[in-house]
């Protein structure tokens, strides 16, 4: 995993922004890069609010994860790998 992730809940999603739920209240880092892991999808973001375990955050970049990737992403492609990789039935 990327240091410091964690698994949360996209409660609301427009074209620049993200409503996250977190397990346990938000402590973490400004920046975030927030995996989808059903669709593919990765989105770099800088959190702008922190209310308990909800976080608002400001999309700043997106990647679509299927196909070549930027750099900036490359380490987002391999964990969204290894998570796909381990939910499928064996």
């Amino acid at each position: 995993m990327i240091p410091g992730s964690h698994f949360c809940t996209v409660v609301e999603k427009s074209e620049n922004g993200l409503r996250l739920r977190f397990r346990r209240n938000y402590d973490g880092r400004a920046k975030l890069v927030i995996i989808l892991i059903a669709s593919g999808q990765a989105f770099a973001a800088s959190a702008q609010w922190s209310n308990g375990a909800e976080v608002g955050a400001l999309i700043t970049s997106r990647c679509d994860l299927n196909g070549l990737v930027p750099s900036t992403f490359a380490e987002a492609r391999h964990v969204w790998s290894r998570l796909k990789a381990s939910a499928l039935p064996k």
